[in-house]
């Protein structure tokens, strides 16, 4: 019995984590309330066209802590990433995406609770190995 209330307990947990990492934050179903002002219409800033992915990747701080997270869109200049729970971001980040073989140094542009978006400033380069012998 008791194996049964922490497995339930489990999977609760297990399934609130998974939904934070991949709701929607903004939902099209939304209805406007008669309390809701006029809609403007959105501006769009971007130089560049974004793609929906799903890639796993990391972010590792200037202190070298190191966070997981996914990628949910990219462009040419940056990443929309998630993550799990939320944390507070540096001005400044190393992403490394190995999908993409993707280790560069990047500026957080915006962090929204679990969202932040990335712009790509430089690629990090590998350092040479020393040679055996």
């Amino acid at each position: 019995m008791l194996g049964l209330i922490f497995g339930i307990i489990y999977f609760y947990g297990l399934g609130l984590m998974l939904g934070r990492l991949f709701r929607n934050k903004k939902s099209e179903t939304d209805a406007p309330t008669a309390a809701d002002p006029e809609p403007v219409a959105p501006v769009d800033l971007r130089r560049t066209e974004r793609t929906s992915v799903f890639q796993s990747g990391s972010v590792t701080f200037p202190s070298g802590y190191r966070r997981d997270c996914a990628i949910v869109d990219r462009s040419a200049q940056g990443l929309r990433l998630r993550f799990a729970t939320y944390e507070g971001l540096p001005d400044t980040v190393e992403i490394r995406v190995p999908a993409y073989n993707l280790h560069a140094k990047a500026r957080v542009q915006w962090q929204d609770q679990t969202d932040a978006g990335l712009k790509l400033v430089a690629r990090v380069q590998k350092e040479p190995r020393p040679p055996r012998g």
